[in-house]
């Protein structure tokens, strides 16, 4: 079910990618409770080049400024190494 509109492509980029990044953090916490091993960083894929930069923690554009909190948190995890963005190849989208 889909919770909102998006203006933007890489406004529902960033959405998707936070949405995603606080799922995997409850992953994580969920693993290292049973005490399993994963690899670190984990991939993050984005199917979006234009909103991957952003992702990486380098800032944001101005075009984006309504969406600064998604990016930033996904940026702070990138930083600490937790995420890795990645472009993901998508042949067709529906």
């Amino acid at each position: 079910k889909q919770s909102g509109v998006s203006l933007f492509i890489m406004e529902a980029e960033y959405t998707a990618a936070s949405v995603m990044a606080t799922e995997l953090l409850d992953v994580c916490q969920l693993v290292g409770e049973l005490r399993i091993e994963y690899s670190s960083p984990m991939s993050l894929r984005v199917d979006n080049q234009a909103a991957l930069k952003p992702l990486d923690g380098e800032g944001s554009s101005s075009k984006a400024k309504h969406t600064d909190v998604r990016i930033k948190f996904v940026g702070a995890f990138t930083k600490r190494n937790v995420f890795t963005p990645e472009y993901l190849k998508v042949r067709r989208c529906l």
